[in-house]
């Protein structure tokens, strides 16, 4: 399938509804975004919930991060992050 979307001044563009229901997003998640082909302006956009999923056991848990959420690993990460780097 191949649709059309017009980049703004801002530099975003709308994902047309048939992918955003195929690729199964939701508003407001978080997605990684990786140039695949710079000659192309080929670009790929995952899911980050799935990207993490997918990893899940191959990598070990902080004992601080075990039993939390992923959106809570996330918070305590870049509180702490922020909180070091004064």
């Amino acid at each position: 399938m191949t649709y059309l979307a017009t980049i703004t001044s801002k530099r975003q563009f709308t994902i047309p509804v048939e992918v955003f229901k195929l690729a199964k997003l939701k508003a407001n998640q978080k997605v990684l975004v990786s140039l695949e082909d710079s000659k192309l302006g080929a670009f790929k956009v995952q899911s980050m919930r799935q990207l993490v999923e997918d990893m899940a056991g191959s990598v070990p848990v902080a004992k601080e991060y075990k039993g939390l959420s992923l959106n809570h690993m996330v918070e305590k990460s870049r509180n702490d992050y922020y909180k070091n780097e004064k």
